[in-house]
């Protein structure tokens, strides 16, 4: 039993260091070094999985995620946590998860109220829609967008973890929440979508069943759009719509060239526009092979979610997959949940078990 308490406290500490990394890097502007974090996560990990027993059956398909991490190499700590969630029962990873994530996202909005990351509020306080000048309060979080974002993760997890008991008390949490953070981020994308997920939660399992040829499309779709809509309406309203992400995707479209393999982007990123779109992006950075391997990835994702029934996690995934279009960071580990949710689906249900406990 001690084992089993020392496994628990060892995946938490690995949870807690990759999302300590993330919010020092990316929201209290505190640089870490990558060798360090590198080292440490190393040695947590041998700690954790040293008296592990692996199926030999699973081998195949952890060779597999090795190899998608090479190839899509950006998102590799998602692999990472898809292998080492096995070991742990879902209903555990995921509240560990949601407890890291809610320290983390409270303490921002504390140190924030008490003038520490005046810093993202200056910097992002003002935003211009055309002649339009308007206010945006990033609550200490590096974007306002960020803040939405961030939060859509949370909201996924509790939904996950409680709605069976909490149901419509969740949902108007969520909606109360969701307001209050649209007054003073203005992230119009995320309240819609936000406000789409608690939608498609009203939408009945059987109903999601009968409709699956569309979640198993909707990649595809958005895809198309991705590049579609860019194109053709750069100039509309629609880019009003979103932001000006168009006119930036159409740039990119019209401008730089798209390879097999893909190409390092920083320094085009560094002069560029900004590229918004994560499909464009695996596009650019990865080439057509990582968008081939990034949608077969997602294809084997939804299939496993329909096999397994899991109606809750295809809602979740369906808006990420939709955040997508719009925001870059949705693959990674700190909004796509996915990754702590379909472990037992990809290696089975039994038990993974330690050496010396029988």
């Amino acid at each position: 039993m001690k084992n089993k308490l020392d496994k628990n406290l060892i995946y938490f500490m690995i949870l807690f260091l990759l999302i300590l990394v993330f919010y020092l890097n990316e929201i209290y502007n505190i640089k870490i070094n990558i060798k360090l974090k590198s080292t440490i996560l190393l040695i947590l990990t041998l700690i954790y999985i040293i008296d592990m027993k692996i199926n030999k059956k699973d081998n195949l398909k952890i060779s597999i995620l090795f190899l998608l991490i090479i190839f899509l190499r950006k998102y590799y700590i998602s692999f990472y946590i898809v292998f080492i969630s096995r070991f742990l029962t879902k209903k555990r990873r995921l509240q560990i998860i949601l407890i890291i994530m809610l320290f983390f996202y409270i303490l921002t909005l504390v140190l924030n109220y008490f003038g520490y990351l005046e810093f993202n509020n200056i910097k992002y306080g003002l935003t211009r829609y055309g002649d339009i000048l308007k206010i945006r309060n990033p609550l200490g979080f590096s974007h306002p967008n960020t803040t939405m974002v961030l939060m859509l993760p949370i909201f996924f997890l509790l939904y996950y973890l409680y709605y069976s008991r909490l149901k419509i008390m969740l949902i108007v949490i969520f909606e109360i929440i969701n307001i209050y953070l649209f007054y003073y981020t203005n992230s119009r994308t995320s309240f819609l979508l936000i406000n789409l997920f608690l939608s498609i939660i009203f939408l009945g399992d059987k109903f999601i069943s009968k409709i699956k040829v569309l979640f198993y499309l909707q990649e595809i779709i958005i895809v198309i759009f991705s590049i579609i809509l860019p194109i053709f309406f750069h100039n509309s309203i629609l880019d009003g719509l979103f932001s000006g992400r168009l006119i930036y995707s159409y740039c990119y479209l019209k401008n730089i060239s798209i390879t097999f393999l893909g190409k390092n982007m920083t320094e085009i990123y560094n002069t560029y526009y900004p590229l918004d779109n994560i499909y464009l992006k695996i596009i650019y950075e990865n080439g057509i092979l990582g968008l081939i391997l990034c949608i077969i990835v997602i294809f084997y994702i939804i299939n496993l979610l329909y096999k397994n029934k899991d109606y809750k996690a295809i809602r979740i995934f369906s808006i990420i997959l939709i955040l997508g279009f719009m925001e870059s960071i949705v693959f990674y580990y700190f909004v796509n949940i996915i990754c702590f949710i379909i472990p037992e689906y990809i290696f089975g249900n039994k038990e993974i078990t330690i050496k010396n406990i029988k």
